[in-house]
């Protein structure tokens, strides 16, 4: 047991509301430090430490059946109008939001993400559409 334990419970024992503040306040900051140092430590010899990344080795398959490729682009296509969907409740919420004055930082992130992936997707019917069109 610490000094500053021992010193909390004469205090207590004692009576003294002072002294047990201060003993208690004493215990609490020793082991507040001693568990930043050891955090400070963790990150230290965390800080330049690097995973290894196990990558596979796989096999590109280019050539798709034209029943995929449409399939794949009909997923896509109804993934690309919910997305749509999305971004104009969110757009509209954003707006409220704004009007009423309060923060939506989270929701433009969420915004920002969707109108991202929704170009993605946009890309991606337009490739399956040429791939389709070669066949």
């Amino acid at each position: 047991m610490s000094d500053s334990v021992r010193n909390l419970i004469n205090a207590i024992s004692v009576g003294s509301a002072i002294d047990t503040e201060e003993s208690f306040n004493s215990a609490m900051a020793e082991k507040i430090s001693v568990k930043l140092e050891a955090m400070r430590q963790e990150v230290a010899a965390n800080m330049f430490a690097t995973e290894e990344v196990e990558i596979e080795e796989s096999e590109q398959i280019d050539e798709l059946s034209k029943d995929t490729l449409n399939s794949y682009r009909d997923q896509a296509v109804d993934h690309k109008e919910k997305l749509k969907r999305n971004i104009v409740r969110k757009t509209d919420h954003v707006q409220q939001m704004k009007d009423m004055g309060r923060d939506a930082s989270s929701d433009k992130a969420e915004l920002s993400t969707s109108q991202k992936l929704l170009k993605n997707r946009r890309s991606g019917i337009d490739k399956a559409g040429e791939k389709l069109a070669q066949k």
